[in-house]
């Protein structure tokens, strides 16, 4: 391998982006950021202030690309924050309707609350697999608190209750039960969503 690159120690690194034109205000704090956010990183966040060239722009400031780096990775938290809310909330809507119109273990039975335009042959599908996709998640999930207690609880039932399931599906795997549902079921789950 024909590799240009040279370990460079962090001190170095820091010259790199000087001999670019980055301008360090503070070198002492610049070099103890560089030891915890890798150099790769700092230049993917300051290539906004590149020049075609490849130096930065007139007064492109280090603590200016950290402080870019800090709010984009606070702005990610913030949006998973947000978007584990809405996956919660629709796993929850979702295992409450079908538990208060079918009760515990309807779930089971697609033919219950599955969309009629999809054939029979499909459905008994869909369930068989589901099935098989349950008892692997029992499995995998059996230290979950919420799984154990049910085992412990209900030691002849194979599969959980309808509320029980939200613990160990995927919200994917959630959605592909709402995609298969009778319109009916998915007005029923429209009117709790807009009342709760």
């Amino acid at each position: 391998m024909n590799c240009m690159e040279t370990h460079l120690n962090y001190e170095e690194q820091l010259e790199k982006f000087i001999s670019q034109g980055m301008i360090i205000k503070d070198k002492k704090k610049a070099l103890e950021r560089i030891k915890h956010i890798s150099y790769y990183k700092i230049k993917e966040f300051s290539s906004f202030f590149m020049n075609p060239d490849g130096t930065y722009k007139k007064d492109t400031y280090f603590e200016a690309v950290i402080q870019n780096f800090y709010f984009d990775k606070n702005l990610r938290m913030e949006f998973l924050k947000c978007s584990e809310k809405i996956e919660l909330s629709i796993k929850n809507k979702i295992v409450y309707t079908l538990g208060a119109k079918y009760g515990a273990f309807g779930y089971l039975k697609f033919s219950n609350w599955c969309d009629r335009k999809i054939s029979k042959e499909n459905i008994l599908k869909e369930e068989e697999k589901f099935r098989k996709k349950i008892k692997q998640k029992m499995k995998l999930f059996s230290s979950n608190p919420i799984i154990k207690d049910f085992i412990k609880n209900n030691p002849d039932e194979e599969f959980p209750s309808v509320w029980r399931i939200a613990e160990i599906l995927t919200f994917g795997e959630i959605l592909r039960l709402f995609e298969i549902m009778s319109q009916k079921i998915k007005y029923l789950l429209s009117v709790i969503m807009v009342l709760k």
